[in-house]
């Protein structure tokens, strides 16, 4: 797709960055995309280890010419960087990335060691929800891609007051509770730490979204006795019309 080949060429260009890209918007094939358009021998790729045979899969579907080691984010948190001891990692690519969005967790410190320790030149967190709670999800990510640009990050507290709302809550080290993120911090992301986002709605052009209720007069088992269909034949029914002619739901 056109819209494909411009985050292609922007992954490239920009070389380290957030790419906050809808599920289905194919960011998987983007990345692989941009190791091969940037001539990239070897990557090292972080994700959850369902993921894992995954983007082994899809670099072979889509003729990605980069030598990938895919490794999960327990496994690097269980001493897995030690496998990248002699080891240059020039590409690291953090697959759904808001695993570690916890300042605190060992899977997030496990990547951060690593970032420090190889220093990549092309780094890419992706993810489709890059804020889950509030601004703060993001900190972890922005500490590492200040530390490759040899720029001192914000410190926590002036992070929270700055990008962060807040709520009192007694409950709290600080007494206070931090949700959402303020006008300025998509704007301020956007600008110094490379973001680019993909609304699915906007790039994939869906039509609306239809809503149908269809109702059951009897149970399941009893209309599928009279009707003689199979249940994958009422299924099929279902998908293509919405119905199978008659109320079949069971309330």
């Amino acid at each position: 797709m056109d819209y494909q080949t411009k985050i292609t060429e922007r992954l490239v260009s920009l070389k380290q960055g957030i790419l906050g890209a809808d599920t289905g918007t194919g960011k998987t094939k983007m990345l692989l995309d941009a190791l091969t358009v940037a001539g990239i021998k070897d990557a090292v790729v972080v994700c959850p280890a369902f993921l894992k045979t995954n983007w082994i899969v899809e670099a072979e579907k889509w003729g990605c010419t980069t030598d990938l080691e895919v490794i999960s984010y327990d496994k690097l948190a269980r001493g897995g960087d030690k496998l990248y001891g002699d080891k240059n990692v020039g590409a690291l690519i953090l697959d759904e990335a808001h695993y570690i969005r916890n300042k605190t967790a060992s899977r997030t410190k496990a990547v951060l060691n690593l970032v420090k320790a190889k220093r990549p030149s092309f780094l890419w967190f992706a993810t489709a929800t890059p804020i889950v709670k509030s601004a703060e999800n993001l900190y972890p990510m922005l500490v590492m891609l200040d530390g490759l640009r040899g720029k001192p990050p914000l410190r926590i507290k002036e992070y929270r007051d700055k990008f962060c709302l807040r709520k009192a809550n007694r409950f709290t080290y600080d007494g206070w509770e931090y949700y959402g993120c303020t006008e300025t911090f998509n704007p301020y992301v956007r600008q110094n730490y490379n973001l680019i986002t993909l609304d699915k709605e906007e790039v994939l052009n869906l039509p609306d979204k239809v809503y149908e209720t269809i109702y059951i007069d009897t149970a399941p088992k009893t209309y599928l006795q009279k009707s003689n269909l199979t249940v994958e034949e009422v299924v099929k029914k279902l998908e293509d019309g919405g119905g199978t002619g008659d109320h079949i739901t069971s309330i």
